[in-house]
């Protein structure tokens, strides 16, 4: 988008019109979607995912004297604020920007993920449930809003409904590799162990620093436990010792080694 375009100022709220910025926000979503791939790779391939989100805000900010004012722009520098860990700054985005029209689905998309991001592990996620059903029962097509309910019924713990959600959102234009990640899981505790490596094989195909993450790796030893896969087990254990050897410090890890001694006698 080469030109600035015009918008309408009420207060502190921005307000967009939908025919005004079809197209830009067309081309600044795109625009997103190839930063995020790219930075994501780039990454990956050097094994330095902590410093990916300050990496992707950085790089989209950039993209303000283009993008700023078109909705998306404001959606996604909200959702990179929330991977920052920046909730604040986050939701002043969020207030201070309004759409209506195809894309302001993202911008309730980007306040839902405030909510989820900021939810304790142990708190009851009963209230942000019912809105991501509301949610994605209006918008059934949005593969971005599938995947956030298929992650929070994953944290409630609801495997099925978790699976049902999360398998719709596979067609989403951004990265899966956490969503192959949440179906492998939600398979594991299904006790579906073969769909699940099904699924860990996905993730494995999409991340080349796959044996880097300790929480990829547990599942797959996990997964290869029951499957009575004992050659992969033990190319599994040399790979995280390598690769992340802290990780086999974790109860997590105690505990499937035992599963795996217990298996192999």
């Amino acid at each position: 988008m080469k030109s600035k375009l015009l918008c309408l100022v009420t207060g502190s709220v921005l307000m967009l019109s939908p025919k005004v910025f079809a197209s830009s926000a067309e081309q600044c979503f795109d625009s997103y979607n190839e930063l995020t791939s790219t930075a994501l790779s780039a990454a990956r391939q050097q094994r330095q995912m902590d410093g990916f989100a300050a990496t992707m805000l950085s790089q989209w900010q950039l993209q303000a004297s283009n993008c700023q004012g078109t909705g998306i722009y404001e959606a996604r520098l909200a959702q990179l604020h929330i991977l920052h860990g920046d909730y604040a700054k986050a939701q002043a985005v969020l207030t201070n920007t309004q759409l209506v029209g195809d894309y302001g689905r993202y911008l309730e998309l980007a306040t839902l993920w405030l909510e989820y991001s900021q939810l304790a592990v142990d708190a009851d996620p009963t209230l942000l449930l019912t809105r991501l059903k509301t949610f994605t029962a209006k918008h059934a097509d949005f593969a971005e809003g599938q995947a956030l309910y298929g992650f929070a019924l994953t944290m409630a713990q609801q495997p099925a409904e978790a699976i049902v959600a999360l398998k719709k959102s596979l067609t989403a234009p951004t990265d899966l590799y956490d969503t192959y990640k949440a179906l492998t899981l939600n398979y594991v505790n299904l006790q579906q162990y073969s769909a699940a490596n099904e699924m860990v094989n996905e993730a494995y195909g999409m991340n080349p620093a796959f044996s880097s993450d300790p929480e990829a790796m547990l599942m797959a030893i996990k997964i290869s436990i029951e499957l009575k896969d004992f050659k992969t087990v033990d190319n599994l254990f040399k790979v995280l010792n390598a690769r992340t050897p802290q990780a086999m410090q974790y109860e997590a890890f105690q505990q499937l080694y035992q599963e795996y001694q217990a298996a192999v006698k």
